[in-house]
């Protein structure tokens, strides 16, 4: 009987003593955990510290203290780039852009987080904003409004595809760089999108170029980007905002769909807005200024060469045909003959060449998917093919 109370004060004490390595573990490791996180912040300060050490103030661009944007000097090869301070908040958005290379954005060279506020240094780009050149009366033609905007959505399918939305888009962001490049600029409300979010924690924006989701009603999205594109572009074309404008016919309904109030009723994104615009203005995407003429778009003289060639066969087969119906069929045969060449030699060249860039200039073919327009160029040529051969041999039938 004496026993089970020596037993279980035995089996006490042991229970004790793995509750106390349990603690002591336990404590060891919350300590090693804080070791870490103190390790950590002190890389991270070295890093910030480093990174503002590297470059040399020269003068304020903008901001004040303690977000300000100032002109600096890389000491080691002299270069000179823009260091920006901005809130932490912030720093993730930078990041995600780190090394990215797009003409429409400013290459982030590298960043670093701070106490309470995060450095980021990129790239100096000289230029003049669209609003400068508002304020000094320039007037933009509609070929500028387009290549303008053009720009801009390519840039922001970047931003967009790496879930970033700028929500601060007007004239006073954009840069024409002095080599005549379009530029995204001060991405200091950008935010990443995050699912499941009903709306932002912060309500911000230019008036005029905020969409009503940034008011608080909805989370925002690239759609949101979408907008404030859309009052831009109106206020190119025309000098006023939407609503004061009277629109070209042309461009009415893009610009009504881009400043929908809801966003659902506005383009899905900058691709699909870039389609539109491309499909409306008859321009061929990365095309430019080029000529249409396949085998004359590169300018490379061997291609030309063949372009030469293969026209010049092209039509002495037409011109041959065309003679042999003229002596055996005479008028009635050369007509006749010409339809077939039409439907069988230059119909299917000028489909598969794209000539003129008509996938992006006539309608509804501009509107097409991709997969659809491929399609089209491999069963249409087949078909002109079959029936310009199938004429072809009902007009030698009938000549005796």
């Amino acid at each position: 009987m004496q026993g089970e109370p020596r037993g279980e004060q035995r089996e006490e004490q042991r229970e004790e003593e793995q509750r106390k390595e349990t603690r002591a573990e336990a404590g060891e490791e919350k300590r090693e955990k804080q070791g870490e996180k103190k390790n950590w912040g002190d890389r991270r300060q070295l890093q910030y510290e480093y990174l503002l050490h590297s470059y040399r103030d020269l003068t304020v661009l903008a901001g004040e203290e303690p977000y300000q944007t100032i002109l600096c000097q890389d000491i080691l090869d002299g270069g000179i780039a823009t260091k920006k301070f901005v809130p932490l908040s912030q720093q993730p958005v930078y990041e995600k852009l780190a090394g990215v290379s797009h003409p429409g954005l400013v290459p982030v060279r590298a960043v670093a987080a701070g106490e309470g506020q995060a450095v980021v240094i990129q790239d100096y780009v000289s230029g003049e904003t669209l609003a400068d050149r508002m304020r000094r009366g320039y007037v933009f033609t509609e070929r500028e409004t387009v290549r303008t905007v053009l720009s801009l959505l390519s840039a922001l399918e970047v931003l967009h595809q790496r879930g970033i939305v700028h929500r601060d888009l007007h004239p006073g962001n954009i840069l024409i760089s002095t080599d005549q490049v379009v530029k995204i600029l001060d991405l200091g409300i950008a935010r990443a999108i995050k699912e499941g979010k009903n709306r932002d924690t912060q309500v911000l924006g230019t008036v005029g170029f905020a969409a009503p989701e940034q008011f608080g009603f909805a989370q925002t999205d690239g759609r949101t980007d979408i907008y404030s594109v859309g009052v831009l572009m109106c206020l190119m074309l025309t000098g006023r905002e939407p609503g004061q404008a009277v629109l070209p016919k042309k461009w009415e309904e893009v610009i009504r769909r881009c400043t929908a109030i809801s966003p659902q009723e506005r383009y899905a994104g900058a691709g699909e807005l870039r389609k539109e615009i491309l499909c409306r203005a008859g321009m061929s995407a990365g095309q430019g200024d080029r000529g249409r003429i396949p085998g004359f778009r590169t300018g490379k003289k061997w291609k030309n060469a063949i372009a030469v060639i293969g026209y010049t066969l092209m039509i002495l087969a037409t011109l041959l045909f065309l003679y042999d119906a003229a002596v055996k069929g005479g008028a009635i045969g050369i007509w006749a003959e010409a339809i077939a060449m039409i439907l069988a030699i230059w119909l299917p060249f000028l489909i598969c060449s794209n000539w003129g860039d008509w996938d992006r200039r006539i309608r509804p073919f501009c509107r097409w998917d991709k997969d659809v327009m491929i399609a089209f160029r491999i069963a249409a040529p087949l078909l002109l093919v079959y029936g310009g051969l199938w004429l072809d041999g009902l007009i030698r039938a009938d000549v005796p």
